[in-house]
């Protein structure tokens, strides 16, 4: 009897090594959350590895042995035909860049591929990665959007806006800003306030820069800025654009031309102070024609008061006079009669006279009043005159 033996060890170790490094590269598989592939030349699928099978476009039995052209939609199929051709002509692509429709919404994958080694005469294979790049694709397309609106609103914004470094280069400037120094953006950017405007306007705007950036809070200034030969006064609106460890990158210029709202504001200071003294004076005018036609008042109604008191007297006078007359002898009668007569015709002639005095004061008052330099009493003067002849 024969007994043939042989030493396995080898072979042993050798199978046990294979058998930990598929052990190995199927537990590395497993962790990569990307899509792989193996293909031929020609787009077939030999091999597919997913972790998650969701973002497969079709099942993967459904895609063993078919083509990329016969399972992708053709936009699709041809940008990943592309990164293979590439692969295999150059070893390696990257970044190509496809989306598929599913049911939950459009998803987004990139492609990188690799052109593997195969023995002399095999059919050439690769390997494509598929990565799903939605999240990172939807904030693209939020900070594009984004990026969008706010160069509208910078193109657009009736403001001079302008970002500076910290060390005063600028960085941007809006059509506004541009319109100002009849410049382009280009021809902007790099320059500081030095090389826009005179050496004591530029050490204004470096100063009140420096104070926001030490306070590092928005702050609002106005400035006097030569404009096409004319000083013009602008409110500006300053804050730092920080990084993410809270330092200023950029500082932010918006300023207003407030030049004509400054000088209305002025305008309308000036007509406020002009009715203030206006009222002033016509209260002032109003007080002294009340003080004056109080005293005139007080003067005519004395004469009045004498004139009645006078007027009574020579009545009661004359009533006694007729008694008298009335009861004298007709002898006597006559010569005392007329002697009583002529008494009379004087007491009522003095009567008028003192009449006629209180029209003259009267009159000279109204006239006095009509030419007296306070147009309140010169008024009352007129009005007074009108009344006494209506």
């Amino acid at each position: 009897m024969l007994v043939f033996s042989e030493d396995i060890t080898a072979r042993k170790v050798a199978a046990d090594t294979i058998r930990s490094l598929n052990a190995d590269l199927s537990a590395t598989l497993q962790a990569i959350p990307d899509l792989m592939f193996d293909v031929d030349r020609a787009g077939t699928y030999l091999a597919v590895w997913a972790h998650d099978p969701t973002f497969l476009a079709h099942q993967k039995e459904l895609l063993l042995g078919r083509t990329v052209n016969e399972m992708l939609p053709a936009d699709a199929a041809e940008i990943v035909m592309s990164a293979i051709a590439e692969a295999d002509d150059t070893g390696s692509s990257f970044g190509r860049i496809i989306h598929l429709e599913f049911d939950g919404g459009v998803r987004w994958f990139e492609l990188s591929a690799a052109r593997k080694s195969t023995p002399v005469g095999a059919v050439p294979r690769l390997i494509v990665i598929s990565r799903d790049i939605t999240e990172r694709k939807l904030a693209e397309q939020t900070l594009l959007d984004r990026e969008f609106k706010l160069g509208a609103i910078v193109e657009n914004s009736p403001s001079a806006l302008s970002l500076k470094l910290p060390d005063g280069h600028f960085v941007l400037a809006n059509p506004n800003f541009q319109r100002i120094h009849h410049l382009t953006e280009a021809e902007i950017i790099g320059k500081t306030d030095f090389d826009l405007y005179p050496v004591e306007t530029a050490r204004q705007i470096q100063a009140n820069d420096e104070r926001m950036l030490q306070s590092m809070t928005r702050q609002s200034v106005e400035e006097i800025l030569p404009v096409d030969g004319e000083l013009r006064v602008f409110m500006v609106h300053m804050f730092p654009i920080l990084n993410a460890s809270g330092a200023a990158s950029f500082i932010c210029r918006i300023s207003f031309d407030v030049t004509i709202a400054k000088r209305d504001a002025e305008e309308l200071e000036r007509h406020r102070h002009h009715l203030e003294t206006l009222v002033e004076t016509r209260t002032r005018e109003l007080a002294e024609a009340n003080a004056a036609l109080g005293r005139h008042s007080a003067e005519v109604e004395a004469l009045y008061d004498q004139a009645k008191l006078l007027e009574s007297a020579l009545l009661k006078s004359e009533q006694m006079l007729h008694g008298v007359l009335d009861n004298t002898p007709a002898l006597i009668g006559y010569w005392t009669r007329d002697l009583i007569n002529e008494f009379a015709n004087h007491a009522f002639k003095d009567l008028y006279g003192i009449g006629k005095a209180i029209n003259d004061f009267v009159d000279r008052h109204i006239s006095d009043l009509k030419q007296s330099d306070n147009p309140t009493i010169a008024s009352t003067g007129r009005v007074l005159e009108a009344a006494k002849f209506g």
